[in-house]
């Protein structure tokens, strides 16, 4: 039963079937002729929300700079021993005048270690001290400034609008919530919807509610077949389920929302290597600013930790709908050769004082997946507001940005911009997009305003007018000219007399997602009719649909308990037991007990043929197909199923082609079944059936790489050169991820004597899989072939050190070579003896082939050596 349970972990990975987005959903923008009533926040253009019209524009995103006393909170505490990292905040405490710091930390080495978070505090935000303010038992450490046990990730925020003062902080972290009046002494509760929460948590007060950002790691959708199916087309996949960004709402911090993904990858992105690990928000005016840091996995077979971090940008306005920004582009990264060249994520908050933005951030030296080595906290910033730049595309061109239709209160306009040699014009429209009189760029005058900013001037003669002299109450869009300058943000701010408008009136500021409601709607009604088992069915589905696997399950426990007589909610109960990998019996007994309650269903039978397949139970599989395709003759999946089992498992080609077909009779547009009869027919050598196949396969599904991949092996067999670099070629651009493909690649090279274009190939594969004799020997064979004895002899003895023993006659060729090459005789000299102390180790390794080793022109100039004659002679 294990193999089931590792097998079904494994193809659960690799659910590439299903449609991944890089947002769940975006954050719609007004039209152009909507109005949007604005406030006197700073206006950053993260996103085009405000945004009407923009020409030779482009959005640069600035990134931060990294402190150059960094890093500023270093390992130097016998409990932080294992590691200390900025899973954690720091916030700048105005009634202190201090920033305070919680970072987590561990001393131990245990399979599940003990973990602390702890406390430190700096005037200035460089110089930190670590006070011995610690009231939790720490063992064998009396003083110390860990505050609270356990709290994975804590997240703290100062709640100013908490009436009760015991829970004037509030933090969350894993699977606790948090209430403290000071920061120290901490008081926890569960987090209902923590699920797999094992990493940086963020929690913010957002438009009079409770915004958690936590981890999903539940997300997989589609049916048994869909995930065999991707298991069969050799995506990329590993061993758990891939991580993602999810959210949890709160109206009170107690009753919590179930959590929900709000962003993932896509191929873009690199989808599956490429994981959203955490996202530490921060509200920021009108706008909540994510810093997402994404896990960047070697993309090896069933690596699910090893890899780097970098940093993305990420904008919303309702805190649900999330926008990336400037393309994707890193916002902050591990540096080469530096205390941070491993690994690197953010503090869970953005401290923004005195014009600057800190951005706290944990940075290690090892790889994530390889070990924790030495983990500090360092400091990066940027000049405020300026996260992105609207800048002209082509400095040749003014660059032009308008506004949708504004509602302004306020005295002054004011810009955040980068000037320098060029310039900034600005004009106000009415709502037929005509300049206003007298605020036409040609009156406009920019003032300085600090080092960041500019105030707006209109002047005609003596008179100066400020955007508090525009007709009042009225929509007025505002037009800016970029001349080789840099616009970061806008802002209307408030005059003396002027009350701010804190919150802007937007589109939808009440926006909820569908599963919220959705969800909102059946627990009414389970409150309503506790004992109706449909309800749980129907709330079960939901939650599956949204990826919630862990409340499916539970729902479906709970109507079987009411109704154990529902073979349709046995099925789905199954199916999420197989999704989430659980024990492989309670699997297959769901699926027995849904064919015992339908027995004459034909589909549960194929789902659990499927199952046992994955058992590696193949005579219950062909039994169970068989039994469906009694049930119904028609069913070709039936069929396909048992051509799998006769195929995979049984080795049967003859039994397995003979269930292909009359599975692609019954069902032509069957991508599988072609792929799989192709596959069959290449393992009988039929080679022009298996071609055809795979073309038709293609036809169904042209951007299936497996397809490519072996039509290309195929025409490789059959040595129709052109026609395999372009198959394998083109599965490699349609997963450039998957390394398999490239030494597929390189090694059609190797037999077509296309050295030089192997090589890349080669080194591909080496960069991900570096401890492999395959890579290196076929890489060395092809630097040989080319005449690069120096680079041949690196490779070979790579390849011999990862257990390639059979390679030491590959390498006492090369040497010899090498030697007879080297006009050096010294060098020569010693090139001579490697190369006859490979040949030994050959023969000691079960070499035998002597009549090659006679005739092998590498060796002529060794015939009258004492000890290549006595290899010759040994045999």
């Amino acid at each position: 039963m294990k193999i089931l349970h590792s097998f079904t972990i494994m193809i659960l990975s690799c659910c590439y079937f299903v449609l991944f987005f890089s947002c769940q959903g975006q954050t719609p923008a007004p039209s152009s002729t909507s109005v949007i009533q604005l406030s006197n926040h700073p206006q950053l253009f993260l996103d085009d929300y405000l945004i009407a019209k923009k020409q030779n524009l482009k959005r640069v995103l600035q990134r931060p700079t990294k402190h150059p006393s960094n890093p500023l909170i270093i390992q130097d505490r016998p409990w932080e021993r294992r590691y200390m990292q900025m899973y954690g905040t720091v916030l700048y405490d105005e009634e202190t005048n201090r920033f305070r710091a919680w970072y987590m930390a561990s001393e131990d080495d245990q399979k599940t270690p003990n973990t602390y978070i702890c406390y430190a505090e700096s005037q200035d935000g460089i110089k930190w001290i670590k006070p011995s303010v610690g009231r939790i038992e720490l063992q064998g450490h009396p003083s110390h400034n860990a505050v609270l046990a356990g709290g994975h990730g804590l997240c703290v925020f100062k709640d100013t609008n908490e009436s009760d003062p015991s829970k004037r902080y509030k933090g969350l972290g894993g699977e606790i919530l948090a209430f403290s009046p000071d920061g120290i002494q901490w008081a926890t509760e569960p987090f209902p919807s923590a699920g797999e929460n094992d990493t940086s948590s963020c929690v913010v007060q957002w438009k009079g509610e409770y915004l958690a950002y936590i981890r999903n790691q539940e997300s997989w959708k589609g049916s048994v077949q869909d995930n065999f199916r991707a298991y069969l087309c050799e995506k990329p996949f590993l061993k758990q389920t891939i991580r993602e960004a999810a959210f949890s709402a709160s109206p009170d911090y107690q009753h919590w929302t179930p959590k929900e993904t709000i962003l993932k990858t896509d191929l873009q992105d690199g989808y599956p290597w490429a994981q959203p690990y955490g996202m530490a928000v921060t509200p920021y005016g009108d706008i909540l600013i994510g810093v997402v840091w994404f896990l960047r996995l070697d993309p090896i077979k069933n690596n699910e930790k090893i890899g780097v971090f970098d940093t993305q940008l990420a904008v919303s306005r309702d805190g649900r709908r999330w926008n990336r920004v400037a393309n994707r582009e890193t916002f902050l990264s591990p540096s080469d050769d530096a205390w941070d060249k491993g690994r690197i994520y953010p503090s869970t908050t953005m401290i923004v004082k005195d014009d600057l933005i800190y951005i706290y951030y944990t940075g290690s030296d090892t790889r994530h997946g390889e070990g924790w080595g030495q983990t500090s906290i360092g400091l990066a910033t940027l000049p405020k507001d300026r996260f992105a730049a609207m800048r002209p595309d082509s400095f040749n061109f003014e660059g032009v940005l308008q506004t949708k239709p504004l509602l302004l209160s306020g005295a002054e306009l004011t810009i955040n911009a980068e000037i320098g040699e060029g310039n900034i014009e600005v004009e106000l429209l009415d709502t037929k997009e005509r300049p206003l009189p007298g605020f036409e760029r040609s009156h406009s005058r920019l003032e300085k305003n600090g080092v960041l900013r500019y105030n707006v001037q209109w002047v005609t003669g003596n008179q100066s007018k400020s955007i508090q002299d525009a007709p009042a109450r009225n929509p007025i869009a505002i037009r800016f000219f970029l001349q080789k300058a840099s616009l970061f943000a806008f802002q209307i701010t408030a005059g003396s007399n002027d009350q701010p408008n804190i919150e802007p009136i937007t589109d939808n500021p009440k926006y909820r997602t569908p599963y919220e409601i959705q969800n909102a709607s059946f627990c009414e009604a389970i409150a309503s009719d506790p004992e109706n088992h449909n309800l749980y069915i129907e709330r079960a589905e939901l939650h599956a649909q949204a990826g919630n696997l862990t409340l499916a399950l539970k729902d479906y426990k709970k109507a079987l308990r009411l109704n154990n007589q529902n073979a349709a909610a046995y099925r789905n109960y199954g199916k999420i037991l197989f999704l989430k990998g659980e024990d492989p019996a309670d699997t297959i007994a769901a699926f027995e007990k849904a064919h015992q309650l339908d027995p004459d269903n034909e589909q549960i039978l194929c789902d659990l043929g499927l199952i046992y397949f994955g058992a590696q139970r193949d005579q219950k599989a062909i039994d169970t197909f068989t039994q469906a395709i009694q049930l119904d003759p028609m069913e070709s999946y039936a069929y396909g199923g048992r051509g799998i089992v006769y195929y995979y498992l049984r080795k049967n080609y003859d039994a397995a082609l003979e269930d292909f077909n009359r599975a692609i009779q019954l069902n032509a547009d069957e991508f599988l079944f072609y792929y799989m009869r192709g596959k069959t027919s290449l393992n009988l050598k039929k080679y022009l059936p298996a071609i055809a196949d795979f073309t038709r396969a293609i036809e169904l599904d042209p951007n299936e790489a497996c397809a490519y991949k072996m039509r290309g092996y195929t025409y490789n067999l059959q040595q129709v050169e052109d026609q395999t670099d372009a198959d394998l070629s083109k599965a490699i651009q349609l997963n450039p991820v998957f390394t398999s493909y490239y030494l597929d690649r390189g090694l059609s090279y190797i037999r077509t004597n296309q050295f030089q274009r192997a090589i890349p190939d080669f080194s591909k594969y080496i960069t991900y899989f570096p401890k492999q004799t395959v890579g290196y020997r076929n890489r060395g064979l092809a630097y040989f072939s080319i005449q690069e004895y120096n680079h041949a002899i690196e490779d070979l003895t790579q390849a011999i050190e990862y257990g390639g023993k059979h390679i030491h006659y590959l390498l006492a060729r090369a040497y010899a070579l090498r030697a007879l090459a080297s006009q050096n005789e010294e060098q020569s000299r010693l090139d001579k003896e490697q190369a006859l102390s490979s040949l030994e180790l050959a023969v000691e390794n079960g070499f035998n082939q002597w009549d090659r080793l006679k005739q092998d022109p590498c060796f002529p100039q060794f015939y009258d050596d004492p000890r290549f004659q006595a290899i010759i002679a040994g045999h």
